[in-house]
């Protein structure tokens, strides 16, 4: 990805930052990079504590990851990462841009391996 300059994200120092910190699981944007255009995918196959979603959330809220991102579809393996996601998105002020829902695992226990990706919930 790059900015609108067409400078690479690796060499700007508030985006290296960024996305050193957290880069997404996956990123859909379209060429142009127009402010908020770009979504970050994140998928969460086991909890984490929930002071690492509040701070992947801060960023995504800071006003560059704004100028970034204009949405977050967070993919969650169950229910209580749901609750923590979701509960990190009303704390740090980005409910309106996290989209979150909980993933169905397939037979395998995990969509990766499965043949599966539906929304459960």
């Amino acid at each position: 990805m790059v900015n609108d300059e067409g400078i690479p994200f690796s060499h700007q120092e508030m985006t290296g930052t960024l996305m050193r910190k957290h880069p997404a699981d996956a990123v859909l944007a379209p060429v142009s990079m127009k402010n908020g255009a770009a979504v970050a995918i994140e998928i969460e196959r086991y909890a984490k504590p929930a002071a690492d979603y509040a701070a992947t959330m801060s960023r995504y809220g800071s006003i560059f990851g704004r100028q970034r991102f204009g949405a977050v579809i967070w993919a969650c393996a169950n229910g209580q990462i749901l609750n923590s996601v979701i509960n990190a998105a009303e704390k740090t002020g980005t409910s309106k841009m996290v989209y979150a829902f909980i993933y169905g695992t397939g037979r395998h226990g995990s969509f990766l391996k499965g043949t599966e990706f539906k929304a459960v919930a």
